[in-house]
């Protein structure tokens, strides 16, 4: 028999073991379970997804602790400028016990105050009342206080002075509080970002 003929008359055998592998072969279930995992994970990863798409019109969420609508703190006009892409509708100085004066702007709902009115001043609060900043799960003005407890990590709630909050920080001179006030009908008035100056 030639080399030819014999792979020929062997060939037969070998494509029913290869049949038999396959079938028998524990890779393939486990390939159909990882695409089925992958399917699974981007369908629960969807609705952050839409979360993230639904704030501000393409603008930055809030971020407990971090920014409101991208502005951060320590930030300077410039960059402030750069991220709204649009002037101030007010600007304004008010004296202040500790840095002798700041700065305010605002910019519809949102409020912006920086640490001077000179050169190299930086932004120490920036707060919201406008129901289109919200965070990644939907909380902003017009939340309950039930909704902001559920859905925001690490927050507490408390009333002092007569007014009711619920705030992620600790107010130590130099750090950072993120505060959701509420109002009297129990439901977030405004969100602000600021640095704690005493």
């Amino acid at each position: 028999m030639d080399v030819v003929s014999g792979l020929a008359a062997r060939s037969p055998r070998r494509a029913g073991a290869s049949a038999r592998t396959a079938r028998h072969d524990p890779g393939v279930p486990g390939r159909y379970a990882a695409a089925a995992l992958a399917a699974l994970v981007l369908l629960l990863a969807a609705p952050v997804a839409l979360a993230v798409l639904a704030t501000v019109d393409g603008a930055a969420p809030v971020i407990p602790q971090t920014s409101i609508r991208g502005i951060q703190l320590g930030m300077d006009p410039e960059r402030v400028h750069e991220l709204l892409d649009d002037k101030p509708d007010t600007t304004s100085t008010q004296a202040h016990p500790i840095v002798e004066r700041t700065t305010t702007m605002t910019w519809g709902g949102l409020r912006v105050v920086y640490d001077g009115v000179k050169a190299g001043a930086r932004v120490i609060s920036v707060s919201t009342t406008s129901r289109l900043d919200r965070t990644i799960r939907g909380v902003g003005v017009g939340s309950s206080e039930a909704t902001v407890r559920k859905r925001v990590p690490g927050v507490a709630c408390r009333t002092a002075y007569g007014y009711r909050r619920c705030s992620i920080g600790k107010a130590i001179a130099g750090e950072a509080v993120t505060d959701f006030s509420i109002s009297r009908k129990g439901r977030v008035s405004r969100i602000s970002l600021s640095r704690v100056l005493d």
